[in-house]
């Protein structure tokens, strides 16, 4: 009995499909997908915060932090107010980024808030850089996902096979 080889799944040429090196992959499209969604999601509103209201910065909190390379980095902190049924409510952000730094007294933010207690409110950052840059490596993280079980699958077959 002759074993002929599916026509789709071309011989191995160069080097052997390894599935510790898919396993890897996998592991990496992980970290481009996972890892990024995560933070994505966390530092959004959430729980009873489920009103919207305009806001508008009142006050810019820079803080500087010395990286591992002992070099100083800017960050900045927002405090903002907005206004729920003719009272007006104050909150800050809460945590400090270098992209709240470009941010100006009186500028405009959304502001999401808990009805039942508006003084429990978040400052959302709405950016098309944000959503982009998230699109962008849940993108790469499925392509990389996708070459992972590839090569699997490949080296699944080549198990398979019989020497020649």
């Amino acid at each position: 009995m002759s074993y002929r080889a599916h026509p789709a799944v071309p011989p191995a040429k160069g080097r052997a499909h390894s599935v510790g090196a898919g396993l890897f992959m996998l592991l990496v499209a992980c970290g481009f997908v996972v890892v990024p969604t995560i933070i994505h999601f966390d530092s959004q509103p959430g729980g009873n915060l489920t009103a919207q209201a305009a806001g508008q910065v009142t006050r810019i909190r820079p803080s500087g932090t010395y990286g591992s390379d002992g070099r100083l980095s800017n960050a900045c902190g927002l405090d903002y107010v907005f206004e729920v049924a003719g009272q007006e409510h104050t909150g800050r952000s809460a945590v400090s980024s270098t992209s709240y730094c470009r941010y100006q007294v009186g500028d405009g933010v959304d502001i999401r808030y808990d009805p039942a207690s508006p003084d429990d409110s978040v400052f959302v950052r709405k950016s098309i850089l944000d959503v982009a840059l998230l699109a962008l490596q849940v993108a790469v993280g499925l392509t990389v996902c996708g070459f992972g079980v590839r090569e699997i699958v490949l080296a699944l077959r080549a198990r398979r096979q019989p020497a020649r």
